[in-house]
Formats: C-alpha cells, structure tokens, sequence
C-alpha cells in the first residue's frame, strides 16, 4: 500500500473496523458474550487442543491419537487426522522459514528499504495465520470423541515449592525487580498508516519460563514525545499470529500514546508444541500461574526501565483479562522497586483481584475444570491458600488512585465483576476514572473500539504528567 511514494503496512482492522460500523453496538451487548463463550467450548477450545496435540505430533498419526487421547476413531476422522496433520506439518515448516526471513531482515545487518520490510512482515503474518488456521481442518475429530479443554499436567505442592519456597516463606520479597537488566533489542522501523512499528526482543527473566520475550511496538509518527502504554493481552489472544484482530488500543497510538504490546509467556511467538497459546498457564496451575506472572511482570519492569532510559516520558502499564492482572500485581509489588521501574498510571480492562476465584468460579476457569484438576492432584485449601498471597494484589497500589483507569464490565463471568469493582473501591479509584457498563468479558474489547473514552482519560492523565 503506496501513501505519499512510500510502501507501508496496511491497517490490522479485521473485527475492529467492522465494530466500529453501526451495526457494531448489536454486538457489544451481553447476547454476544453468551453466544461467544458456547462458542469457545464447545468449537474453539477443543480444536485448539486437537491442534496443539497435531503440533506434539510431528505427522505421526499413532502420536497424535495418544497426545489428543481419541477413543475408537472412525475411518472418516482417521481421514480427517491424516490430512490435518500433513497440512500442520507443511504449515508449520513455512512458518518457520518465513519467521527465520523475518528474523535476518528485521534484525540483520543488511539494509532493507520500506517495501522489502513490508512484504517481509506480510509474509510473516501469511504463514502463521496458515499455521493457526490449521485448527479447521481437525473439526470432523470432535464428533463422538471427548475432547478436553486443557492438557493438565499438576505439579505437587512440593514441586512449587522447590521453585519458589523462598517467595511463599516470605511473600514480600515475591516478584523483584529484575537485576541485571537483560539487553533490548529493537527491529527495523516499518511505516504503517497510523505511524511506525517496530518489534523488541529480549531475554526472558522469569524463573519458569526459559525463552525469549517479544514485543510489538507502534508509536505515533513525529511525536518522539510520546508518553507509553505497556499492554498485555487476554489469555489465548494471538494478536501476532493472525492477519487481523480486534485491537482494543488502536485508539491508544491516535491520541498520541506510543504502544508496546507484549507477547505473553506461552503466546504467539512463544507458543509452546503440545499447547494452545497459554495453556500451560492453566494446565500447570498452580505453579502454571506462577511462572506466567513471574515472567510477564519481570519483562513490564525491564520495558518500563528501558522506556525510561529512551525516551524520557511517562510510562503506563495495563492490560486486558488475564493481561490486566499481571498489570495490577505488577501495581502492587513495584512498591519494592526502584523509584524509576515504577509505573506512572495503570490501565485495568475485563479485570478481577482473586486469581483463584477467576480459575475455579469463573466460566472459563469452570469449563476447563482448573479447580477439579487441582483438587484431584492433591492439593489442599492452606497450600492453595499460600499461592493466593503471591497472585493476588494484597496491599496498597505504587501507583496514585488518580492515575488508574479501569473498565470493566457488570455482567462478566469470566473475571467476576464484584472483585474488580472491590479492587477499585481498595485503591480509591476515583469514579471519574471507572468505566462500567452493562457488558460481559468478551464485549468488553469491542466496547472500547466503539468507545475510546477510557483510552481517552488514560492519554489525559499520560500527557498532563
């Protein structure tokens, strides 16, 4: 796409552009949340597991029976198995070339003008869209077979202990600032039509979570400027991995905030063979929660310092569902940290404060049966008990009441409402900076495309410090 004899990256609107029509707020409506969670279990979730056991699989079809545990399959879904592993296999050796590609241009030495930066990056998102994509194709298998939602794999109490005794003997030293600081790496800038992007790589300073952490950067053009929104996505999102999406903070980089999105820990780039994006989180709980938090907070704090020491501005951590309560314990525990790997303000969206409650009582966390997983593997109220004081965000907030925004929504089931409202009544979060309305989890993003209006008092509270 040529803008002024220029090559850029076209818009991602994909859903985004669609909601933002009028028919959109048909949608945003909690029918939509209802429809969109039967959905998840009953079609999503179980080819997303089906997909992640064809990835395990490798094209051997024996494997693929035992990692997706299918009982007495039928001719027609041996047929099925076979083609949609032939097709993984292919998809996933083109995503890899194009991604290595991807890697020499963006990170390579060698000169790249706009155009080959472009193609490179559409290539990209071409492969991994067919790679994810490849979930379609294992549909016939959900028929007369009991898919399961998550591969649980429970450590002991003992195993989590091991690994984090010294944070559950004394909580306050849970989640330091990482120290040293891991090196940033920044791609090559491509122009895209609403300013430049950019990707940064570093690696992982988590204690489970062994790889390399990665972030995708969009900042307003000519605004050097501009003040940071750090965004962490929902469980399972896979923002980068997909043509298009629905971007609840592209409003962000228009009303002059450059954007960081962080790839979370078993997400995307870092999906994990054998697993959806994320679902070691949950099939690893309680330490699966753990390392993911671990690990998401570490790398805030060091694009924090980093966004620090480059530009100079103020600095906004958040996120939405799971992203956001990685926002807020990070809130909560950067009381320890240096002054400078503080956040200015916080952006909470589809949030809650009781990780647990969200895992056994939420609807998600209840269709995947995490609680009956961790209660089947032996764990006890007072060892669950311990975790709780390391996920929840106990205590006061780094960050002035004045300088939190949160949109949530009244009838979400998946993070119940009534913890996220009491989490903003414990950190006295003014009335003026709470958006709630009468949405459930899933129209809650889509209510921000429609209506920026709490991007808007974020950028506000960002350019005013």
């Amino acid at each position: 796409m040529a803008i002024n004899g220029r090559t850029h990256l076209p818009r991602r609107a994909g859903a985004s552009l669609f909601f933002q029509l009028p028919p959109g707020d048909l949608f945003a409506r909690p029918w939509f949340d209802r429809t969109t969670f039967a959905l998840l279990k009953r079609l999503y979730f179980p080819l997303a597991r089906l997909w992640a056991a064809a990835t395990a699989a490798d094209g051997d079809l024996d494997r693929f029976i035992e990692e997706a545990a299918l009982v007495r399959p039928s001719e027609r879904q041996l047929r099925a198995a076979r083609a949609g592993l032939a097709a993984m296999v292919s998809a996933w050796r083109n995503y890899e070339d194009s991604s290595a590609t991807w890697n020499q241009v963006f990170f390579g030495n060698d000169s790249a003008d706009d155009r080959s930066l472009v193609e490179t990056e559409l290539a990209r998102r071409r492969t991994s869209h067919t790679l994810v994509s490849c979930r379609s194709k294992f549909r016939p298998l959900r028929f007369g077979q009991k898919i399961t939602l998550v591969r649980y794999e429970v450590p002991t109490f003992a195993a989590l202990e091991e690994r984090y005794g010294d944070w559950l003997d004394d909580p306050e030293t849970a989640y330091p600032a990482p120290s040293p600081m891991p090196e940033i790496e920044c791609s090559k800038q491509v122009p895209s039509t609403e300013g430049m992007v950019s990707w940064l790589r570093f690696p992982a300073p988590g204690r489970g979570v062994d790889d390399t952490a990665w972030a995708r950067m969009h900042e307003p053009a000519d605004r050097p400027d501009a003040p940071t929104l750090i965004y962490c996505h929902g469980l399972g999102e896979e923002q980068e991995m997909r043509h298009n999406f629905l971007d609840e903070t592209a409003a962000a980089v228009r009303l002059g905030l450059r954007v960081i999105r962080l790839e979370s820990p078993w997400h995307n780039r870092r999906i994990e063979k054998g697993y959806w994006s994320g679902e070691p989180m949950l099939g690893r709980a309680p330490m699966g929660v753990l390392d993911f938090f671990d690990a998401q907070i570490a790398e805030m704090a060091v694009l924090i310092g980093w966004c620090r020491d480059r530009y100079k501005t103020p600095v906004a951590v958040g996120g939405l569902s799971i992203g956001g309560m990685s926002a807020q314990l990070l809130g909560a525990r950067a009381l320890r940290w240096p002054t400078a790997l503080r956040p200015d303000a916080l952006f909470l969206a589809g949030t809650s404060e009781d990780m647990w409650e969200v895992c056994f009582d939420g609807a998600i966390g209840r269709a995947a049966g995490v609680g009956d997983a961790i209660w089947a593997a032996g764990w006890t109220e007072a060892e669950l008990q311990r975790v709780r004081q390391l996920t929840n965000p106990f205590g006061p907030c780094a960050v002035e009441p004045a300088n939190i925004v949160m949109k949530l929504g009244r009838v979400d089931t998946v993070m119940p409402f009534d913890r996220g409202r009491s989490l903003a009544e414990r950190w006295s979060v003014p009335e003026d900076n709470l958006f709630i309305r009468r949405q459930g989890h899933f129209t809650i993003p889509i209510a921000m495309v429609r209506n920026s209006r709490s991007l808007n008092r974020l950028a506000d509270i960002l350019h005013r410090m």
